[in-house]
């Protein structure tokens, strides 16, 4: 009998550990001996997200529509009508059952009105009723329309020093932000990022992909080259692609032959959809209004927070089916379109650690390379899943140190932003339970 409550007692605990791993993306168990990591494509995958944007506080329905209202009831039902859409999103997703995969919440731009920190702290405060994992962009009202037009571009600064802390919170597969200046004064990228949720890979373009500007403390760049790159590798890992961006068209920056090359890598690359918002009364599927900018790719908006609207999408190994909510009803979604994401190809990845000169992958690889290369010129790592580094200021594995520990299915790479140009050694080995440990030191 004390055997059996052992025995029961012990599986119980096996349980809670794997509950509180689940939520860093499944893992795969990776051998000291084997070279190569096959992708498999798995057959029973289930999973979810939503897409939302706009919430722009404080803005309400009757600021859609040019009708006057007090500042402080405007502030009062924009947070009623946000709070309401969030809630209704939790619901959603807490009736969702069968899921092998994690339910993120995509937030695509204007989040604030104007940028303004007091809205930034009220908008902290209503993203805390999600439950899921809330991966944002920023749009014109957060950013592009404050730039000149805020004291000492003060809107602007504090819409991108909420957006960079809160991206710290996920480890995300790909995030454009460069190598910092002396101090942290300086920060530069565009400022994208992407991350895998079983097999989708997203991408998240801020206000849109040709976008520049400079600030005393930010300048973002285009995001082309970096998306490029990020999408030939997710074509490569063979995920299917879902770009996010704030505003569909009206672009304001960047050339014609930039936005051809934009369009020409969402073909290239076999892009799914593309999500976007900006226009609050438009939500649903929009096969043609938008070709000049996305060409044959499906476009999706989901409206605002301000007109109770949002997209949810389902999804398996061979499809996802994409719905409109109306009035935040999530019960009577109506479906707009299911897109075919099957006969994707899956194929082998080293098990080999990249090390890097620049950020993004960039930059002579220094793998096997003496440390009188790379000493002190570290700037970005891609480790394999199932794999943790160990990066370390000094020889012998001495001063500060940082980890990097991949929990997921596919390659991930880390800008070492807080790190750069300082790796001295480094440890690496297997994160698998169970598996011969490996320990692999470079100091010479």
């Amino acid at each position: 009998m004390r055997y059996y409550i052992m025995k029961k007692t012990l599986q119980i605990i096996t349980i809670l550990f794997i509950t509180v791993l689940i939520f860093d993306y499944p893992h795969i168990k990776v051998e000291a001996e084997t070279p190569d990591i096959s992708i498999t494509n798995k057959k029973d995958v289930n999973g979810a997200f939503v897409v939302t944007s706009d919430p722009q506080y404080p803005w309400t329905d009757r600021t859609d529509n040019g009708q006057t209202e007090s500042e402080s009831e405007k502030e009062r039902r924009s947070e009623q009508l946000i709070r309401e859409q969030y809630n209704s999103i939790n619901e959603y997703t807490s009736r969702l059952t069968g899921m092998t995969e994690p339910t993120p919440v995509l937030i695509n731009g204007d989040l604030t009105a104007f940028g303004h920190p007091w809205q930034w702290d009220k908008m902290n405060s209503l993203l805390g009723i999600l439950k899921s994992p809330i991966f944002m962009g920023l749009g014109n009202h957060d950013i592009e329309n404050n730039i000149d037009d805020c004291l000492s571009n003060s809107c602007v600064r504090s819409s991108m020093n909420y957006f960079t802390k809160h991206m710290q919170l996920y480890g995300l597969t790909r995030y454009d932000r460069k190598g910092d200046a002396p101090n942290n004064s300086h920060r530069f990228g565009s400022f994208a990022y992407s991350i895998d949720v079983g097999p989708i890979h997203f991408v998240q373009l801020n206000n849109y992909p040709t976008m520049t500007f400079r600030i005393s403390e930010y300048t973002m760049e285009d995001s082309l080259s970096w998306l490029e790159q990020d999408l030939k590798e997710a074509n490569q890992y063979g995920q299917a692609i879902i770009v996010n961006m704030h505003e569909p068209s009206g672009w304001k920056k960047g050339s014609q032959e930039q936005k051809n090359r934009f369009k020409n890598l969402l073909e290239k690359y076999k892009v799914k959809a593309v999500f976007a918002g900006h226009y609050h009364k438009k939500s649903g599927y929009f096969p043609n209004d938008y070709k000049d900018f996305f060409g044959n790719t499906p476009v999706f908006l989901s409206g605002s927070a301000s007109q109770r609207t949002y997209l949810t999408a389902e999804y398996t190994n061979k499809e996802i089916k994409v719905y409109k909510v109306k009035d935040n009803n999530w019960r009577n979604k109506t479906l707009l379109k299911t897109i075919d994401i099957s006969g994707r190809s899956f194929p082998q990845y080293s098990k080999v650690i990249d090390f890097y000169e620049h950020s993004n992958g960039l930059g002579k690889n220094f793998k096997g390379i003496s440390i009188t290369e790379w000493n002190d010129k570290l700037s970005s790592v891609r480790v394999p899943p199932g794999m943790t580094v160990e990066l370390y200021e000094h020889i012998g594995y001495k001063g500060k140190m940082k980890t990097l520990r991949n929990k997921g299915d596919l390659p991930r790479l880390y800008n070492l932003y807080d790190f750069n140009d300082i790796t001295s050694s480094y440890k690496y080995y297997t994160n698998a339970v169970g598996a011969k440990k490996i320990i692999s030191e470079n100091t010479k």
